[in-house]
């Protein structure tokens, strides 16, 4: 009986395909991000914004998809266990990209972002709040890009988690009980 593949194998071929989905995730972001600041009609910005989210989305469960009976390919010895340590690495790995561009995204491309939010938050929200708790989100706003790089890592790495459990459950598909074992298994 096989007992599957090493945590070493797992993740040398996971930081791989995890670099391609965190690439590929980050591009279609970048160019939402892109399109977004293109358009002033604000109806024609959010149906783009979903428009590249659901192909982002998509995107992300094909690949995974992909990436997971490729390795089987690669690995006929895996087992769905394997798959799914695989698909948790790519996860991770991925993850972090696209957890680092949202990072330099609000540090260094689009630093105005939290400067804009905040103009507008003292206009929509002057009149409610005093003084001091404007201050106080204002200093909470300047540690944004760091709270969004731990909440998208955060986020990507449970999404992609998840995904991995339910694609690996059929990636290899098992094999029934009732089926002949191979030669080398007897």
């Amino acid at each position: 009986m096989s007992e599957g593949i090493s945590a070493k194998t797992i993740w040398n071929d996971a930081a791989r395909t995890g670099l391609i989905l965190g690439i590929v995730t980050v591009a279609l972001q970048g160019l939402a991000q892109w399109l977004s600041g293109a358009t002033e009609a604000a109806v024609l910005k959010g149906l783009v914004e979903f428009a590249l989210w659901a192909v982002k989305f998509v995107a992300c469960i094909l690949l995974m998809r992909m990436f997971l009976k490729n390795f089987v390919k690669a690995h006929p010895e895996a087992i769905n266990k394997d798959t799914r340590h695989y698909g948790e690495a790519i996860a991770v790995l991925s993850a972090f990209i696209v957890a680092a561009y949202t990072l330099v995204y609000y540090l260094y491309i689009n630093p105005d972002v939290v400067q804009e939010s905040m103009d507008m938050i003292r206009e929509s929200y002057s009149s409610f709040m005093t003084g001091s708790q404007i201050d106080e989100i204002e200093n909470a706003m300047a540690d944004l890009p760091v709270i969004s790089f731990f909440t998208v890592f955060i986020y990507c790495s449970l999404y992609g988690t998840l995904l991995s459990g339910i694609l690996s459950n059929k990636i290899p598909a098992r094999r029934s009980i009732f089926d002949e074992p191979d030669v080398d298994e007897q």
